[in-house]
């Protein structure tokens, strides 16, 4: 895929990529910051899916840590705690899908 497609699906879809890159569990912040600085991502999508993904994501990873730090006595807690992380991945999943679904299809007419 050329370079120019890239950065235009990152300009048109700003939000989309930097909330699928910033819910990666491999991707080290500094470098979903550095992919956001060199695109055309706006300022406002930046932000906002920092927060969400911080506020929500994070959240969950603190759940869970906690209910397996005490997991003899909390083994429904951590149950949910992965129920929740699995929801929350799969909703990224499908509006990433979703979104480029809609480029692809813009692309062709």
């Amino acid at each position: 895929m050329p370079l120019d497609v890239i950065y235009e699906r990152i300009r048109v879809h700003g939000f989309s990529y930097a909330l699928f890159i910033r819910a990666l569990p491999f991707m080290p912040f500094s470098t979903g910051n550095f992919i956001f600085g060199v695109s055309k991502i706006s300022f406002m999508d930046y932000v906002t899916t920092t927060l969400i993904t911080v506020g929500i994501g994070q959240g969950i990873n603190v759940f869970l840590l906690a209910m397996a730090a005490d997991f003899r006595e909390q083994s429904s807690g951590i149950i949910l705690a992965l129920v929740l992380k699995g929801i929350y991945y799969y909703m990224i999943y499908v509006w990433s899908k979703k979104n480029n679904e809609h480029f692809l299809e813009k692309a062709e007419t």
